[in-house]
């Protein structure tokens, strides 16, 4: 029932959604079961950096437009996952569960460290402790805490980066990408 109130919700989400055109490759997500939020980096606009979440309604919607550094793997993969799934892949790859769905080894460690110095346990303190550790100008960073399961897209490029992280006894899932401005 869950997914397809979800698939409802971004059929109604996709169809009303200001915050994407013909032009450029665009990543999205939508969730329910948000418990925390924030955003970091790039401005949000309408014309590429979208990201609203409420706490009230627990869901979050999230689309930018991904400036690709040219060396894409895989093409915008849709996904449904629940935050079962995402821990499970967490504890299944002791050697690195992020590979995946955020190719770039420098970027990888760059937010290990920075996840590693985290000291406020938030969404807030996450992205903070990203920004400092991460120097990628041009570039957005999201952060989002679920109880629930999300439907996204993500790109296997340098300048995407889909990373899931738990600080405390909280998973932070954390979206990361350079920001197409054209």
């Amino acid at each position: 029932m869950f997914r397809v109130l979800l698939a409802t919700a971004l059929f109604g989400a996709a169809l009303c959604n200001i915050c994407t055109d013909e032009t450029g490759k665009w990543s999205f997500g939508i969730a329910d079961g948000l418990k925390d939020f924030y955003h970091g980096g790039a401005p949000l606009n309408r014309s590429n950096n979208c990201f609203e979440g409420c706490l009230y309604t627990a869901t979050v919607v999230q689309n930018f437009k991904v400036k690709l550094a040219g060396n894409t793997t895989s093409n915008s993969e849709q996904r449904y996952i629940t935050l079962e799934e995402r821990l499970n892949r967490l504890q299944a790859d002791d050697q690195d569960p992020n590979k995946d769905s955020c190719v770039s080894d420098s970027l990888r460690a760059s937010i290990a460290k920075a996840i590693s110095s985290v000291s406020d346990n938030s969404c807030k303190g996450v992205i903070r402790a990203i920004q400092y550790n991460v120097n990628r100008p041009g570039w957005v960073f999201n952060c989002v805490a679920l109880t629930g399961g999300s439907i996204d897209s993500i790109f296997q490029d340098d300048n995407f980066c889909d990373y899931d992280a738990v600080v405390g006894k909280v998973l932070y899932t954390l979206r990361l990408a350079l920001i197409d401005t054209n």
